[in-house]
């Protein structure tokens, strides 16, 4: 849109050059720098309509990234691509084995795209092809390809247990607590802080854990007032409280969704 006023803007100035202008533009006072006020004017309000229609959408998605799966996908995505933060516009490398990772996981591919561009003001497509190269065709294949455990169609065997595609339930086995119907199956895997991103223990011990810090293992995911948690066990060892009084000690926290990885 700015392109098209400076080209026309262009357009008339050059006409006025050429001829002096009109007696109808000396009459009417009409002068070049009438002319570069209004239209000076009239690109500084389409630069502040646009910018703030674009800081309104940024803003929106991060209010609803703890409840939004496409969005905490994208943030994963953009940590990946600078793993170690950004200095002054460079990032070190990009983190392959984080995409990958992350692509299984992935069910609706466009709101990712689209909360990608409204948070980093980019496109996720071409953004991809860029670090990846050929291997963004690996990426694309991997895209949603990781099914939740426990819920695939199989047969029924006498003894009980049915078998499915993506995983079994049997008979004496304890069902997780930790899970939130769409979501994949991430127990056991091990959760750390995704960059630029802080983690906190406000219990029974006050603790912080920076960028890269590992969590623990991942018990699962709960809803927490609508938002989606990590569940995860934190081991350390210290003091028990029973004979002999000191060893490993397990407490399970739970943190936003998009403040950790999964590896």
């Amino acid at each position: 849109m700015i392109n098209i006023l400076l080209f026309f803007l262009g357009l008339f100035l050059t006409k006025k050059e050429s001829d002096g202008g009109t007696k109808a533009d000396r009459k009417n006072g009409v002068s070049t720098g009438n002319v570069l006020a209004i239209s000076g004017l009239l690109i500084a309000g389409y630069w502040l309509v646009t910018n703030a229609l674009s800081k309104y959408r940024q803003d929106s998605t991060l209010a609803n990234a703890a409840s939004s799966i496409p969005t905490q996908q994208a943030m994963q995505i953009r940590d990946a691509f600078e793993p170690w933060g950004a200095f002054l516009g460079w990032a070190p490398g990009t983190d392959e084995d984080a995409l990958f990772a992350v692509a299984p996981l992935i069910t609706d591919w466009p709101a990712v795209q689209t909360a990608y561009f409204n948070l980093y003001k980019e496109n996720l497509v071409q953004r991809l092809q860029s670090e990846l190269g050929s291997d963004f065709v690996k990426f694309s294949q991997l895209l949603g390809t990781r099914s939740t455990g426990g819920t695939g169609t199989g047969s029924t065997t006498g003894s009980g247990t049915t078998t499915g595609s993506t995983g079994s339930t049997g008979t004496g086995q304890t069902p997780n607590p930790y899970t939130v119907p769409g979501l994949p199956d991430i127990k056991g895997k091990t959760v750390y802080v995704l960059s630029k991103k802080t983690v906190y223990h406000t219990s029974p011990v006050r603790r912080t854990f920076n960028a890269g810090a590992t969590l623990g293992k991942a018990l699962g995911w709960k809803k927490v007032n609508g938002n989606t948690h990590v569940v995860y066990e934190y081991s350390y060892f210290g003091s028990t409280g029973t004979f002999p009084f000191i060893g490993w000690v397990t407490e399970i926290h739970d943190v936003y969704a998009y403040t950790v990885g999964l590896k």
